[in-house]
């Protein structure tokens, strides 16, 4: 009896530390943060969501890489349109209310869409394309993963400006300044920059950063960094110094909503 209550014990003590080991297995969710790092709205329906984005209507955007489509949806979540993609990384509207898309693999690497599903415009054949952007005068601002790059293209496709080769590894995501400067998040070298269109370093940050793959600038100057494997998002002021932290996220994508809020598509542990 004895011999049967110490194994029971052991056994027992291995089953509570298997399932306290045991990580956590993630969900997609889909959230809508102030600037101050308050949560006005969340959800989890997408299974890994990889952009949640708004148009000035209010209306959901939403790219999701576990059913390989994009989505509107208005504010109750009432489906308004759907497309196929291939790796969906990021959608947005234009002004014209097209659907910006961006596919991480396949041919049709950026698509502008209307709202009947017919393409409007298509830049092909990119290398792992993570996020763009429609710039000044109609161009496209696109940040290139498989090229290591920034780039800029105008409507006939043609690439009018990128940045220095050897300054990027594998860049997820890019956005214009109001200073014509660009911030960029330089995943693989575990930083994020600010730079000119010399390719010159403005400003960085790389403080204990593993994977980055979203930065906002806000209006305040408050910089919103999604650092991807080290499951946060923080809220930094331009001297380094940390404001607001989020935690137990691995983040996706971030983006400025057309009220200031941000848009965070992410896996939540």
């Amino acid at each position: 009896m004895k011999h049967f209550l110490i194994f029971l014990l052991f056994f027992l003590t291995l089953f509570v530390y298997g399932c306290n080991t045991v990580e956590k297995k993630p969900s997609g969710i889909i959230m809508e943060i102030t600037p101050d790092a308050k949560i006005v709205w969340k959800s989890k329906i997408y299974k890994y969501p990889s952009c949640f984005n708004k148009d000035n209507k209010g209306n959901l955007l939403i790219a999701d890489m576990a059913t390989s489509s994009f989505y509107e949806t208005d504010k109750d979540g009432n489906l308004r349109w759907i497309y196929p993609g291939n790796n969906p990384s990021y959608i947005e509207k234009t002004s014209e209310n097209n659907y910006l898309i961006v596919n991480q693999t396949g041919p049709k690497s950026i698509q502008v869409v209307n709202s009947l599903g017919e393409v409007v415009d298509s830049i092909e054949n990119l290398d792992n394309p993570a996020e763009a952007h429609i710039f000044k005068n109609n161009h496209y601002l696109v940040a290139l993963k498989g090229q290591n790059s920034i780039k800029i293209y105008n409507p006939d496709h043609q690439i009018l400006w990128e940045t220095k080769e050897g300054l990027l590894d594998s860049p997820s995501s890019v956005q214009a300044l109001p200073d014509d400067t660009f911030l960029i998040s330089d995943y693989n070298n575990a930083r994020i920059i600010e730079i000119n269109k010399d390719s010159q370093i403005l400003w960085k940050y790389f403080d204990h950063l593993n994977h980055p793959s979203a930065a906002i600038r806000l209006h305040n100057n408050v910089y919103v960094i999604g650092d991807r494997d080290n499951k946060r998002i923080l809220f930094i002021k331009k001297t380094g110094e940390i404001v607001n932290t989020l935690n137990n996220l691995q983040v996706n994508s971030i983006s400025l909503l057309p009220d200031g809020h941000l848009g965070v598509a992410a896996l939540k542990y």
